[in-house]
């Protein structure tokens, strides 16, 4: 690229993205001859034009060495968690989850599904395992050993849990069981299991220390 168009580009670049938008905007009304009257349409398309136009950019400035940073969440930590089978009835959840939050129990995650005649089994994924353990006792809740397992969290993109997947099974470990959902504002939450027997190795696969 020529040293004056390059030092044009550097320039348009460093205007605001509005002034960038109202001078597209202005040589969309002279392209139409001057001609009043189609200011807002002029406007519209030019914002239209200048954010693809970002977009764009900003996919091709994505290096290999970028790319290969985003192919794992931005976090994945060990967690603990506990079940308990419970009656598969109208108000055992409430009962449970309200009992909790008296105890000031946060949860980082929650998964029930029957289990059973008339039984159901609730997974519970604490925050402070030390005083879960302890207010789960204090209701009269019986809990299952610890288990371990992983939270999963990062931004909410086509494979990001595939990601994840390949580098287990390119390990041989088996899932157990995964679950994950979009939170929100470009991000999602997840949490995975494996056998117990195969947690460690997991752990070092998906790079925690």
């Amino acid at each position: 690229m020529p040293a004056p168009a390059r030092a044009k580009k550097l320039a348009i670049e460093e205007l605001s993205l509005e002034e960038r938008i109202r001078r597209r905007a202005h040589e969309l009304y002279v392209e139409r001859g001057n001609e009043s009257g189609s200011e807002l349409d002029d406007w519209l398309q030019a914002e239209e034009e200048i954010q693809r136009a970002e977009e764009q950019s900003g996919r091709q400035e994505l290096t290999p060495a970028a790319k290969d940073e985003t192919t794992m969440p931005s976090e994945i930590r060990p967690i603990d968690y506990y079940y308990a089978t419970v009656p598969d009835k109208s108000g055992t959840a409430t009962r449970i989850f309200s009992t909790l939050q008296q105890a000031g129990i946060n949860l980082l995650g929650v998964s029930a599904f029957p289990h059973g005649a008339r039984r159901s089994q609730v997974d519970l994924i604490p925050e402070d395992s030390a005083a879960f353990v302890q207010a789960a006792k204090s209701a009269g809740l019986i809990l299952s050993r610890r288990k371990r397992g992983f939270l999963l969290q990062g931004d909410d993109r086509p494979g990001a849990i595939a990601e994840i997947t390949q580098k287990l099974a390119q390990a041989n470990i088996n899932i157990t069981s995964v679950q994950a959902f979009c939170a929100g504002s470009g991000r999602y939450g997840g949490m995975l299991w494996v056998k117990q027997t195969n947690f460690r190795k997991a752990a070092k696969v998906l790079g925690i220390g």
